[in-house]
């Protein structure tokens, strides 16, 4: 299933529900248990590894600076039943997808963790607001979101990466 927002007060709420799903996060990841934890749990290294980007972000949100929804004019939510069977793998290929062909029609989009997060309770179950605006249907969690928009630049060409392929030839 797929919830699209538009609208700059839609939009300026899901930023102010995400900041403040990212403040409580932030809060628990800076609790005792978790820095109790983490020298034994390498998924929560990899939670306390998020602090510098929540920090800078919370910082530039503050300071009235959108680094976190880029002023896009919508944001698009994909979620599923939780009780199926591959509900993430389903909704990342849905979103990449559309990511596709809003390229083929001149639209920039990007992929937003932070939203999705938010909109999903990620590692902070309590919080519901995000999930509660959208109308997310009981037993539905958000597992993907992107902004879309027209870029104010464009790219001809990406960034050189690289990338490590392993070839094995069958009998």
């Amino acid at each position: 299933n797929v919830t699209i927002v538009t609208g700059r007060e839609n939009m300026r709420q899901i930023l102010d529900l995400t900041t403040r799903y990212m403040k409580q996060l932030r809060k628990k990841l800076r609790g005792r248990v978790v820095k109790m934890l983490s020298s034994r749990i390498p998924e929560i290294q990899g939670g306390l590894s998020t602090l510098p980007d929540l920090d800078f972000r919370l910082k530039e949100y503050k300071k009235g600076n959108d680094v976190i929804l880029y002023n896009a004019p919508a944001v698009l939510f994909i979620h599923a039943p939780q009780n199926t069977s591959t509900p993430q793998i389903d909704c990342d290929a849905a979103l990449f997808a559309m990511m596709l062909l809003a390229q083929t029609k001149g639209l920039g989009t990007c992929w937003m963790g932070w939203v999705q997060y938010a909109a999903a309770g990620f590692q902070v179950k309590t919080f519901k607001l995000l999930a509660d605006f959208l109308g997310i249907p009981a037993g539905h969690r958000v597992y993907a979101a992107m902004i879309i928009g027209y870029p104010r630049i464009k790219l001809h060409s990406i960034p050189p990466r690289q990338t490590q392929v392993t070839w094995r030839e069958g009998p």
